[in-house]
């Protein structure tokens, strides 16, 4: 069974296992040694570093 792919996924090299995985970027504040979560983004095929960062920047 083919399952469809909606460009959510990131295709890698097979090694062993999976080779499609989620890709997520996500921004943390470290204040007095407690990791706080800010914001998560989910990367779409086809995404560029540059348009994650900026919508990361946005949510703070």
């Amino acid at each position: 069974m083919v399952k469809e792919n909606y460009g959510d996924t990131i295709k890698t090299q097979p090694k062993q296992g999976n080779s499609r995985f989620y890709a997520y970027a996500s921004i943390y504040l470290i204040l007095r040694n407690k990791r706080l979560h800010i914001s998560c983004e989910i990367i779409f095929e086809g995404e560029t570093l540059k348009d994650t960062v900026d919508f990361l920047i946005k949510e703070i």
